[in-house]
Order: structure tokens, then C-alpha cells, then sequence
């Protein structure tokens, strides 16, 4: 028996073909489709945290590179001053409501700026310096509210001195957070105390 020639009733093959039944697509539950979607989700925030956790230093007040007390001062030049890398930190006793004398003496040269922020470990508030101003903090304004939170040592040779303040608002131990465009150079723990000093 012959085929039924398509052309001999008028009929062209793309009718045939719209005429044919249509194979349905097999269809997804919408569970399946919120669940492959907040699977993306947390494999997306997976991938950020990924990112963000090997781009950044952390940094602890539990375990600082070097620490210091402020009624242990220490004078220039003394090997026992501690260090964050090529820098040398001397802090002058600390005295409730005045801003705090500090040097920050280059031991070594130092082909890179540093830049020094840091923060008060009961709290993360965020300690305020006072460097290269050429005059004193304003004795009428808390101290919170005055300097910087950030300052940056340009590159130099050894033997080069800054003076400055840090600003401690309260007793108590602050982070000083040392940092070049490489990363974390280090940190220093500062034990803010009030009372009799101890002579080195």
C-alpha cells in the first residue's frame, strides 16, 4: 500500500509536522527548583567567604606580635623596646584624660610605607593617633573625637624618629596594627595602665 503523498491533498510536510502531537517536557516540581536555587546561594556565599578569608590578614588581640605596658616605659634606643618589623614603638606613661607621648623609631630601613590603625580589644573602638599636626590635641575635646585613625610612615632609611601621640580614651589593652601594601607587618599590644610606674 502506497504512502499517502502530502502534496497530492494540498498538504505541505511543515503542516504535518505542526499537526503531529507535541512530546511534553517532563515537568519540575517547584521544591526541586528553590532547592537547586538556595543550593546556588550558599555555594555562591561559600565561594565569597572562600575569597574574602584569603584576601584579608587576621588579626588578634590574643596573639600580637610584640606587647608593651605603659607604666613599663622604656627609652630610645633600648633593645628590649619592642618591634613590628623594622619599627620600634616606645609609649610614655599613660595618664587618664591626656593623650599619650609615643616614638615610633625606624630600627631597620624600610623600602615600604607602613601605616599603623588600630583598636581597643575590649571593644574594637578604634584607636585615634595624633602625628605631624604641630601642635598639641585640644585639651577642650575628648580625645575620642580628635586625630586620626589611621597614620602611614613613609619609606625611609634607619635612624628615623616620629613623634606623636596615641590617643587611649580608657585603661585597658589596644591593638596597634601595623600594615604594608604586602599585608599584615604585624601588631602590638598596648596594656594601658593607670598608677605608679615601673623605672625600667
Amino acid at each position: 500500500m502506497a504512502s499517502p503523498d502530502p502534496h497530492a491533498r494540498g498538504e505541505q510536510p511543515s503542516d504535518l509536522l505542526s499537526s503531529a502531537p507535541r512530546r511534553r517536557l517532563p515537568r519540575v516540581s517547584a521544591r526541586w527548583v528553590v532547592a537547586g536555587v538556595g543550593t546556588a546561594l550558599v555555594l555562591a556565599a561559600a565561594g565569597t567567604a572562600v575569597v574574602l578569608w584569603h584576601g584579608r590578614d587576621v588579626v588578634s588581640c590574643g596573639s600580637p606580635t610584640a606587647s608593651v605596658a605603659t607604666d613599663h616605659p622604656l627609652p630610645i634606643g633600648s633593645p628590649d623596646v619592642p618591634t613590628i618589623g623594622p619599627i620600634a614603638v616606645h609609649t610614655d606613661p599613660y595618664q587618664a584624660g591626656s593623650p599619650t607621648r609615643t616614638h615610633v623609631e625606624a630600627r631597620a630601613a624600610h623600602p615600604d610605607p607602613i601605616t599603623l590603625t588600630g583598636f581597643r580589644c575590649s571593644d574594637h573602638t578604634k584607636l585615634r593617633f595624633w602625628f605631624d599636626s604641630g601642635s598639641l590635641p585640644d585639651p577642650g575635646v575628648a580625645l575620642g573625637k580628635q586625630g586620626t585613625t589611621t597614620i602611614t610612615i613613609p619609606r625611609g632609611p634607619a635612624g628615623e624618629m616620629r613623634h606623636g601621640y596615641l590617643l587611649f580614651t580608657t585603661t585597658g589593652d589596644w591593638l596597634v596594627v601595623a600594615t604594608t601594601s604586602h599585608g599584615l607587618l604585624g601588631t602590638l599590644l598596648v596594656h594601658v595602665r593607670a598608677g605608679e610606674v615601673t623605672p625600667p
